[in-house]
């Protein structure tokens, strides 16, 4: 047989114990007060009935992840690849560039 006892202090379970019998009101420590309970668990809530657990704690956002290092380089590109765009878009369909006119 497996007994649990439960400490409670101001309301809230703050230990538990296990006995394998009974044990007599005596074998407790003076002014502290236990009960035997399967249930209570360490901060519980105990109105002197019953047990209550506390809310749980929302899980915390988890930290977003490092910047990828290739970002920067496919960025890089793009802008390299976007100017090559503009030369393209000055050149004549004789293959002169506008730049080169002007000269």
């Amino acid at each position: 047989m497996t007994l649990h006892y439960v400490q409670i202090r101001d309301g809230v379970v703050v230990n538990r114990a296990v006995a394998h019998e009974p044990l007599p009101p005596d074998w407790f420590p003076e002014g502290e007060t236990w009960v035997q309970s399967e249930d209570g668990e360490i901060g519980d809530a105990y109105d002197g009935k019953a047990f209550t657990r506390p809310p749980r704690e929302p899980d915390p956002e988890p930290d977003p992840p490092p910047p990828d290092p290739r970002d920067e380089k496919i960025a890089t590109l793009e802008a390299d690849l976007a100017a090559m765009r503009a030369r393209i878009d000055k050149l004549d369909p004789d293959g002169v560039t506008a730049e080169t006119k002007t000269r």
